[in-house]
């Protein structure tokens, strides 16, 4: 579409009625503003200025705009000074997002519900990428360890948690895990090395995530138990 200083349509392509339902003829002589959101009007008004204040640069935004049924759209536009009319107009492409907006919305509070059942498990839990680094914690897994969460994730490995007679057994149940995962038990107990060098007897519930080479780990600490029997 060409759009001029005020937001005016001046040309409409036919794609305009894939996109938005309309047809060309019924928006020509209107304003870019009344298919938009009223929120996004200052934000439009600038982008337009400023594409034609700045001919070799693109203005690139995301607007919610109405389509001709009256359902709420959102749209990425480009907008670019036309060559062929300095200063007189721009150049606007319209494309929809809605539906990858609708996606990034629903994985973000997949992500969220996941983190929240990641941090209220009731046990140390910890993400183990394939090299054996700790991707990802919990605060309980923190506090048993004795470690911030900071200098775990991304920084250390699940060996490192591990008391040296315990080493080459969970090395080898990881490997076996990914290559062969019906040698390596989901459930099994280790004595955990804290940051002040003590142990605890605890029982890990490990398993490989689907169609990733990451680890989720469960740690329960049955020192308390065992000392009481």
């Amino acid at each position: 579409a060409l759009v001029d200083p005020e937001g005016v349509y001046r040309y409409v392509s036919p794609s305009m009625r894939r996109v938005l339902g309309y047809e060309p003829k019924e928006l020509i002589g209107r304003r870019l503003l009344e298919t938009s959101n009223p929120e996004e009007v200052d934000n439009i008004e600038r982008a337009v200025s400023r594409a034609l204040s700045h001919p070799d640069r693109a203005e690139v935004l995301e607007v919610e705009a109405f389509d001709a049924s009256g359902s709420r759209r959102v749209m990425e536009i480009s907008l670019i000074a036309d060559p062929d009319s300095p200063g007189s107009q721009v150049i606007m492409n319209s494309r929809d997002v809605t539906e990858r907006k609708r996606m990034e919305e629903e994985l973000r509070r997949e992500r969220e519900r996941y983190r929240t059942v990641f941090e209220n498990t009731g046990s140390g839990t910890a993400v183990i990428e394939k090299d054996m680094t700790i991707s990802l914690v919990n605060e309980e897994f923190a506090r048993l360890t004795g470690y911030a969460k900071e200098e775990i994730a991304g920084k250390m490995s699940s060996m490192d948690f591990v008391a040296h007679r315990d080493r080459p057994r969970l090395m080898e149940y990881h490997w076996s895990r990914r290559n062969s995962p019906d040698l390596a038990p989901s459930r099994y107990e280790f004595l955990l090395l804290t940051k002040e060098g003590q142990t605890r007897e605890c029982q890990a519930i490990i398993s490989v995530v689907p169609e990733t080479e990451q680890s989720i780990v469960s740690v329960i600490d049955l020192t308390r138990v065992k000392r009481m029997r």
